[in-house]
């Protein structure tokens, strides 16, 4: 049995999202897909320690193994 892969997607629009899940869908691979909108949210994310997101009943619980952004999302160091 293979384990599913977790992505954390950071993208401000939503049909880009949609293309993403399809062509994750297409690679015929398990899969956990999270999107947030904007970079600041996923640099957080990020940088919560591991106790911290197991103690919390949210996205925060959600340790991803691959994680992509756009080059010219909104809001990473705002």
């Amino acid at each position: 049995m293979t384990k599913e892969l977790n992505i954390l997607l950071a993208e401000d629009d939503v049909d880009d999202c949609f293309f993403f899940d399809e062509a994750l869908k297409a690679c015929a691979i398990p899969y956990i897909l999270k999107a947030v909108e904007n970079g600041k949210i996923i640099m957080v994310l990020l940088r919560l320690p591991v106790n911290c997101m197991k103690a919390h009943g949210s996205i925060s619980t959600f340790l991803p193994n691959k994680s992509y952004t756009k080059l010219n999302i909104k809001k990473i160091f705002k």
